[in-house]
């Protein structure tokens, strides 16, 4: 573990956590660094310099480690953003009350604490920390203007005093406007990620059975062929289709033919194994890749699906149709062009097809 890790965390979103809140310790550091200047000329105490300067730390050293030890993970909002905004606020306006002549220029730190949750903070907590900060610092400059009014005259803190009621809340609301944007923004990608996965979807199935089309398949067979570089067990293919599947468009319709294919990729998925894949081919002719396993030869598989499928009624109001079909059988013969399998399962469909189909013919 470097060095940065170990000051960060390796966890991101804590690393991220943690950036922020060093990142909003800057403040503090030019608060001191302006309070050490004013003790040096004589405009502030070196005592009041000392116990805001220590109080500073010590509070970030405090959120940094409750970050860093995961002890803000107990919270609804572990960045901790709301509270780091309102102690930042609380240590400002005592600074206010304490740089005399120069206090005007803390104002500016002010405004850039409420900025520092702009980018994260909700629209209620943006509110709360707007509207805590109007009453620390109104009460802050009311206090000093009864107490001090030769350093803080009311005819110059009531012009502060309005800068602070006007751009607090503006700062709010503009962070409303920001979180409403990350809402609208989450959920556009969240439709953009559901149309993504829908058009892969589209791309990869077919409607109609269920089943991977011939492009996906195309893909899953090359990277079977180019896996048994690596494998051993090798994989097979069957060439499968519907037998006499033209008669039944013709005869019955195409709606019916639609079923006939629709059952048959139901069928086809509830009998074979798991790791079989089944796509259509085109038509009604599906290809089926079929791994080798020790559990005995692959057409078992095919043949179990004949035996269901003879039992299976597709269409209720035509007791009369069957489904059978015709299957080319072959294995892959590592170093062999894919293509080159295919065909030859495609030559012995016909084969099976010239036999008389709703049989298996294996080369």
């Amino acid at each position: 573990m470097n060095l940065l890790d170990l000051l960060l965390s390796t966890d991101k979103k804590q690393r991220l956590r943690i950036r922020r809140s060093l990142l909003a310790s800057l403040v503090f550091l030019i608060s001191i660094g302006m309070m050490i200047y004013l003790s040096y000329i004589g405009k502030m105490s070196i005592q009041a310099t000392s116990l805001l300067s220590l109080g500073m730390i010590s509070t970030c050293l405090a959120f940094y480690l409750a970050l860093r030890t995961g002890f803000n993970l107990r919270f609804k909002e572990p960045a901790l953003t709301l509270p780091q905004i309102l102690v930042a606020m609380t240590w400002i306006c005592a600074a206010y009350a304490n740089t005399g002549q120069a206090h005007a220029g803390t104002l500016m730190l002010y405004a850039l604490v409420m900025v520092f949750g702009i980018f994260v903070m909700e629209p209620r907590r943006s509110v709360i920390s707007a509207s805590y900060g109007v009453l620390a610092m109104v009460s802050t400059m009311l206090y000093k203007m009864l107490t001090d009014s030769q350093v803080y005259p009311w005819q110059i803190e009531i012009v502060y005093l309005l800068l602070v009621v006007t751009i607090l809340p503006t700062i709010a609301r503009l962070s409303e406007q920001l979180s409403a944007m990350r809402r609208r923004l989450k959920i556009q990608k969240n439709d953009l990620e559901q149309a993504c996965t829908q058009l892969e979807r589209v791309a990869a199935y077919d409607e109609l059975t269920g089943l991977i089309n011939r492009r996906r398949m195309t893909e899953v067979l090359a990277e079977h062929s180019r896996n048994q570089t690596r494998q051993t067990e090798g994989f097979a293919i069957a060439m499968i289709d519907l037998d006499y599947f033209k008669m039944i468009n013709d005869k019955y319709g195409h709606a019916i033919g639609d079923q006939v294919l629709s059952v048959f990729g139901e069928s086809a998925r509830k009998v074979l194994r798991e790791i079989d894949i089944l796509s259509r081919w085109g038509g009604e002719e599906f290809l089926l890749l079929m791994p080798k396993t020790n559990n005995g030869h692959p057409n078992i598989g095919i043949e179990r699906l004949r035996a269901y499928l003879a039992c299976v009624q597709p269409c209720q109001q035509i007791p009369e149709l069957k489904i059978s079909f015709s299957v080319g059988f072959t294995s892959y013969e590592k170093g062999e062009s894919i293509y080159d399998t295919i065909k030859r399962a495609d030559g012995a469909l016909y084969e099976a097809k010239a036999k008389g189909r709703n049989c298996t013919v294996i080369i």
